[in-house]
C-alpha cells in the first residue's frame, strides 16, 4: 500500500491558463427565490438555454439579482421561457467578459466547467469511431469488444470535467459498457410484435450517427408512406430525407434500407413525436440479461486492467482536443494526492466485546485482512453473540400449502436451526406455522389475496412473520415486487410485521428420502448442504433477526454527530430512519409519499419532527449536531421542510438552541465518473489493487469516499460513494467519516462491507419491501367477492 499518495482517474488540464473563451450576461427578471420551485426552475432555464443556442450556459446569481451568462453565439438566446408555474423574460446588458479558467470563483468555475463540458462534446462528436447515446453521456466505440448469440458488447469512457481537490479543473474519466443486441428489429414488425418493445430503449443508427431513443407507439406504415414535414407547406417520404441527409458514403445497412420497412416513433428531448425505420433500432439490454454474464471478464475490469484503459483512452482521445478555436490539453497521468484515510472504528457485540483493529487497550484486536470473518465469527460465538440479546416475541411462518404438506415441517427445522446459531435464546425459535392455498395462483392480487385470508382466518396476535411465496410463471417484470409490498403492508396493518422470502431454493435443495424405520421425508440434497446453510443463515439473519430489529453490533465510540437521519423516497413511499451516535438506537418509519421521488415541504417536516422529538425526549443533554442524509437528490422542498422541523423543534425546547441540521447528498450512482487506485511498489515492481476501505477525497463540496476495497476481495474495480455537502455547521470530514462508521455497521453481510451507511442500507431494504405498488382496490374488491360468493 502506498502510504503517502492515492491514484485517482482524474486528469489535470495543464494550459487552463491559456484557454480562452467570452461569455455574455443577460438579466433573468420574473424568477421569485421565495416560490417553491426556484432552484428547479433555476436548472430548467438553464437546460432551455442551453438547448436552445446550443451554447454553454449557467445561471448565476449576482449583487443585482440573478444573471445568465451564455458563452459562444448569443442571436438564438430566447427573450422569455416558460418555466415550472412560472416564466421569465431575458435581457442583455450588453456586457461581454472572458472565461475565467483559473479562478477561485465559484460563478466563474460553474461557468468554466460548463464550457468544457461543451468542448469535450463538440470535439469527441466529430469522431467517426465513437457513438453517444446522448449529451452528456459516455461516449462508445461502433466495434463492439465482444460478442455473444444475441448481444454486442460495447466499450467507452464517461468524461467530466471537475474542481479537483487543488481547486483546479480536471477531468474525470472511467471506462463504461453497453450491451445492445446484434440484430435491430425487423423490417417488416407487426402490430403484435412491437407490443413487447414499446416503451423500451434501442439504439438508433442514423447513418454515422448513432444515438439512444425510446420507441413509443407503432405507425402500422412503411417508412415510405411515412410523410415528414421539411418547411414551407411541403413534405417528403421518411425513406428519402434519411438518405438524402444522412452523410455520404452510407453505412450497408442505410444503403440497402428498403422503402417498404416499417416506421416506429419516439419523443424527442423537446417532447416532439419523430419517426424512424424499425430495422435501424437496435435494443438496449441492461446487466440483467441472461447473456451479460458471458462479459464478466471484460465487464469487471480489475485495478490494473482499468487504471490502464483508462490512461490509454486518455492519451488516444483526450490529451489534446479542438473545438471552435479552442485547444484543450490534458496531462497523460493520473493525479495522485495525498492520502486521506479513516480508521476503521471499533465495534462493541454482545457481553460488551469489543473488536479492534488499533489495539485498543482492553479490546479484542484483529488484523485488517481478518476483520471481516471475525466479525460473524463473534456473533456466531454463544459467549459473544449479537449486542442486542432480547428475546424474540411472538413468530409467525406462513407458507403455501404446497411447501407445508412435502418438506414443510423440515424446512421449519432447517431455519430454526440457523436463527438459533445466530441467535441462541432460553426458548428454541418455533414459529407458529400458518397455511394459505396457493393452487393455481397466477396473479398478484389472487396470491395476495390468499395470504391475507389465511392470515385474517389465524386472526394472529401482534408479532412478526416470515412468509414464503412461490415466484408466479406468469406475470409482468417487477411484479413479484407488488405481492412483497402487498404482503407486508397488508399484514403491517394487521399488526404484524413482516418479511418475504421464495420458494426457489428450498425447492431446490429439499428432496424425498425414504427409509425403512421414519418412512417417508425430507432432507437436504446431497451436494446441495453449502448452497442450503449459506441460504438459511443469510435468510435467519435477514428475514428474521433484522426483521425483529436486533441488531448484530454497534460502534463502542460516540459518532460525531449527535443523531443521523437517511431519508429516502421510492414509489410514493418516503422512509426516515435515525439512528443514536453508536447505532444501538434505530428508529424507522415509511408513509405514503404525494410524489413518486420526492418529499413534499410539509411532509418532510412532519417526519423529522416525529423522529428527532421522540429522540430528544429520552436524552439528557440536548441535541446539537444533527447529520441528514439523502439517498440522491435533496429537493428544494425537502431543504426547506427540513428548516422548518429544526424551527419548530428549537422553538419548543425540544433541542439545543444552537442546534443545525447538516445535510448531505449520498450518491451511489455518481455523474463524475472517479475512480481510486493504490499504486504499492515492491522490489522495483509497481502493482495496482484496490484502495483501501476508509480512503477519503474531498473536493471542494464533493466527497468520494472508499467503503468498499482492500481488504474485501470482490470482482473488479471498487466505486467510491459521492457524497455532496449542501449545509450545515459539521465539518464535511467529520460529516465523511460519520459516514464511514456507520457503513462499517454491515447488518446484512457482517463478514462483508457494505457501500453505504447503515441507515440508508436499512431504509432501501424496507422500501424495497414496501415501495412497490400495487392494486389495494382489486384486492379488497376480490375480498368482497369472496364474501358474497360464500354468502
Amino acid at each position: 500500500m502506498s502510504k503517502t499518495e492515492l491514484t485517482t482517474s482524474f486528469f489535470r488540464i495543464e494550459n487552463l491558463a491559456e484557454l480562452s473563451r467570452q461569455f455574455e450576461l443577460f438579466e433573468v427578471r420574473g424568477l421569485d427565490p421565495d416560490h417553491e420551485d426556484y432552484f428547479r426552475n433555476r436548472s430548467k432555464l438553464e437546460f432551455e438555454l442551453r438547448r436552445a443556442t446550443r451554447s454553454p450556459a449557467c445561471v448565476v446569481e449576482s449583487k443585482s439579482g440573478l444573471l445568465a451568462a451564455i458563452a459562444g453565439d448569443v442571436t438564438n438566446v430566447p427573450q422569455q421561457v416558460k418555466l415550472v408555474r412560472s416564466s421569465v423574460r431575458l435581457r442583455s446588458i450588453n456586457r461581454t467578459r472572458e472565461a475565467e479558467f483559473t479562478s477561485d470563483k465559484p460563478n466563474q468555475i460553474a461557468l468554466c466547467l460548463n464550457i468544457l463540458h461543451f468542448h469535450f462534446q463538440g470535439a469527441l462528436n466529430r469522431d467517426g469511431k465513437l457513438w453517444q447515446p446522448g449529451s452528456g453521456r459516455p461516449m462508445f466505440f461502433k466495434k463492439p469488444c465482444s460478442t455473444s448469440n444475441n448481444l454486442n458488447l460495447f466499450r467507452g469512457f464517461a468524461l467530466r470535467p471537475f474542481l479537483l481537490p487543488d481547486n483546479t479543473i480536471g477531468i474525470a474519466v472511467d471506462v463504461k459498457h453497453s450491451f445492445v443486441h446484434r440484430n435491430p428489429l425487423p423490417s417488416d414488425l407487426t402490430r403484435d410484435e412491437f407490443k413487447r418493445w414499446k416503451g423500451k430503449r434501442f439504439v438508433y443508427h442514423y447513418g454515422e450517427n448513432w444515438y439512444e431513443i425510446k420507441v413509443a407507439s407503432y405507425l402500422g406504415v412503411s417508412i415510405s408512406e411515412m410523410d415528414v414535414p421539411i418547411g414551407n407547406g411541403k413534405v417528403e417520404s421518411l425513406h428519402d430525407l434519411i438518405l438524402r441527409c444522412c452523410q455520404k458514403p452510407h453505412p450497408k445497412e442505410l444503403a440497402e434500407l428498403s422503402p417498404d420497412d416499417m416506421a416506429v416513433a419516439y419523443f424527442n428531448a423537446g417532447d416532439v413525436q419523430k419517426t424512424v425505420p424499425a430495422s435501424l433500432c437496435y435494443p438496449i439490454e441492461t446487466s440483467q440479461h441472461p447473456e451479460v454474464k458471458k462479459f464478466d471478464r471484460q465487464i469487471k475490469l480489475d485495478p490494473t486492467q482499468r487504471l490502464a484503459e483508462v490512461s490509454k483512452l486518455v492519451e488516444n482521445f483526450l490529451a489534446s482536443t479542438s473545438h471552435n478555436g479552442m485547444t484543450v490539453k490534458v496531462e497523460k497521468d493520473p493525479v495522485r494526492i495525498p492520502r486521506k484515510m479513516f480508521s476503521i472504528p471499533d465495534l462493541v457485540f454482545g457481553n460488551e466485546t469489543v473488536l479492534t483493529t488499533d489495539r485498543t487497550p482492553g479490546c479484542l484486536h484483529v488484523s485488517l485482512p481478518d476483520w471481516g470473518k471475525k466479525k460473524r465469527h463473534l456473533l456466531l460465538d454463544r459467549n459473544v453473540g449479537f449486542i442486542d440479546q432480547t428475546p424474540l416475541g411472538t413468530q409467525y411462518l406462513v407458507l403455501p400449502q404446497s411447501v407445508a404438506n412435502s418438506y414443510g415441517e423440515s424446512y421449519k427445522l432447517e431455519i430454526a436451526k440457523a436463527v438459533d446459531k445466530w441467535f441462541p435464546q432460553e426458548h428454541s425459535y418455533d414459529p407458529t406455522v400458518i397455511e394459505y392455498d396457493d393452487r393455481s395462483a397466477v396473479a398478484t392480487i389472487e396470491l395476495g389475496g390468499r395470504i391475507t385470508d389465511a392470515i385474517d382466518a389465524a386472526n394472529p396476535s401482534d408479532g412478526c412473520a416470515l412468509v414464503v411465496v412461490p415466484r408466479l410463471s406468469r406475470v409482468r417484470k417487477g411484479e413479484e415486487d407488488e405481492l412483497t409490498a402487498l404482503v407486508v403492508r397488508e399484514l403491517f396493518d394487521r399488526g404484524l410485521t413482516a418479511a418475504v422470502s421464495h420458494t426457489e431454493v428450498p425447492n431446490e435443495c429439499f428432496v424425498e428420502n425414504r427409509s425403512r424405520n421414519q418412512g417417508l421425508r425430507y432432507v437436504v440434497a446431497n451436494g446441495k448442504q453449502g448452497k442450503w446453510k449459506g441460504y438459511a443463515l443469510g435468510l435467519a439473519l435477514n428475514k428474521v433477526l433484522l426483521t425483529n430489529e436486533r441488531w448484530p453490533f454497534a460502534l463502542s465510540r460516540r459518532l460525531i454527530a449527535d443523531v443521523t437521519i437517511g431519508i429516502d423516497v421510492k414509489n410514493n413511499t418516503a422512509g426516515f430512519v435515525l439512528m443514536g451516535p453508536q447505532g444501538r438506537i434505530v428508529r424507522m418509519n415509511c408513509a405514503t409519499s404525494r410524489q413518486k421521488e420526492r418529499l413534499a415541504q410539509d411532509q418532510i417536516a412532519a417526519g423529522l419532527y416525529d423522529l428527532i422529538s421522540i429522540e430528544a425526549s429520552h436524552l439528557e443533554q440536548g441535541l446539537v449536531n444533527i447529520l441528514i442524509m439523502r439517498d440522491g437528490k435533496l429537493f428544494e422542498q425537502e431543504q426547506r421542510g427540513i428548516h422548518d422541523a429544526m424551527d419548530r423543534l428549537v422553538d419548543e425546547g425540544l433541542v439545543d438552541p444552537t442546534a443545525t441540521a447538516t445535510l448531505v447528498e449520498v450518491h451511489k450512482t455518481s455523474a463524475v465518473p472517479v475512480r481510486f487506485f493504490d499504486e504499492i511498489e515492491s522490489k522495483g515492481r509497481v502493482s495496482v489493487r484496490n484502495p483501501m476501505i476508509g480512503d477519503c477525497v474531498i473536493c471542494g463540496n464533493d466527497g468520494f469516499l472508499s467503503t468498499t476495497g482492500y481488504p474485501f476481495k470482490r470482482p473488479g474495480t471498487s466505486k467510491p460513494l459521492h457524497i455532496k455537502l449542501l449545509e450545515g455547521n459539521m465539518e464535511f470530514e467529520d460529516c465523511l467519516e460519520d459516514l464511514f462508521s456507520l457503513s462499517c455497521l454491515s447488518f446484512t453481510r457482517p463478514d462483508d462491507c457494505s457501500t453505504v451507511p447503515v441507515n440508508l442500507r436499512l431504509l432501501d431494504r424496507r422500501l424495497r419491501e414496501e415501495g412497490s405498488d400495487y392494486d389495494s382496490d382489486a384486492l379488497r374488491y376480490r375480498s368482497t367477492l369472496s364474501v358474497r360468493s360464500t354468502a
